[in-house]
């Protein structure tokens, strides 16, 4: 079986042609897609993957990233997206599932994830982000270029804290009866993973050029900020798509 890995693939920067034309050589090169977000935007992410199940034609599990919640809402958007998940043939939004079998020996489990300003220094940064303005949630701290950084950490901790408790369901739930199970996220979960511009945003180490950053000996796909949109990952014979994805 061959598993695609794709992330950040911000379908909303290419016209028709250029996502059929990329959907169309991940078809050919996989049997089963991962997707760790930043796929558009809440008003499009549902169409694109629509374009991705009819182009692809094959079992696609996801999550969303914070890009995929801009002009809109994080509840209202995953909302819809659940609900188109749960019609599709090809479709699995792993936040909302459980634990999803691949092969006999693997499993796949996912959730968006968010940043919580636990590891840091969350009080002393000044930067601004977009999703401080273009997320429904996160901009009720963020009026008349104030930034309401105590309310944001009380709504970030809270994303946090339920993708927590979601992982440490499914992550124990898979790892009893799986070999491998693959962990699906857009936040990188590791401060080891933080990397932006060769410095490590959680730590300010920083590293030589052209060095690679050290990367977490597990399955997990989470978007860095140090890789290319994709890898191709070899397992055993893949699943296809018959209907919605099956929980165990």
């Amino acid at each position: 079986m061959r598993l695609a890995w794709l992330t950040d693939i911000h379908l909303n920067f290419l016209d028709a042609s250029e996502r059929r034309r990329f959907l169309e050589s991940v078809k050919d090169q996989a049997d089963v897609v991962a997707v760790s977000g930043d796929i558009g935007e809440s008003h499009n992410v549902a169409k694109y993957l629509q374009e991705m199940e009819e182009v692809v034609q094959k079992p696609i599990y996801f999550v969303l990233g914070n890009h995929d919640f801009y002009r809109g809402s994080i509840a209202k958007t995953r909302v819809q997206v659940a609900e188109l998940a749960k019609e599709s043939k090809c479709l699995n939004y792993l936040t909302v599932m459980g634990v999803a079998e691949l092969t006999p020996t693997t499993a796949i489990v996912g959730h968006d994830g968010w940043p919580d300003g636990r590891l840091g220094d969350y009080d002393g940064t000044t930067v601004i982000l977009s999703d401080h303005s273009l997320i429904e949630e996160i901009a009720r701290s963020y009026q008349y270029f104030y930034l309401d950084k105590y309310s944001l950490r009380a709504t970030m901790t809270a994303l946090a804290d339920e993708a927590e408790r979601h992982f440490e369901r499914v992550v124990t739930e898979a790892a009893v009866k799986y070999r491998q199970v693959i962990v699906v996220t857009h936040i990188p979960p590791f401060r080891e993973a933080a990397w932006y511009r060769a410095v490590n945003f959680k730590t300010g180490q920083t590293r030589p050029p052209g060095a690679t950053p050290p990367r977490p000996s597990i399955h997990g796909l989470y978007r860095p900020h140090f890789t290319r949109k994709s890898r191709q990952n070899r397992f055993e014979q893949a699943p296809s798509c018959q209907g919605p994805a099956q929980s165990r």
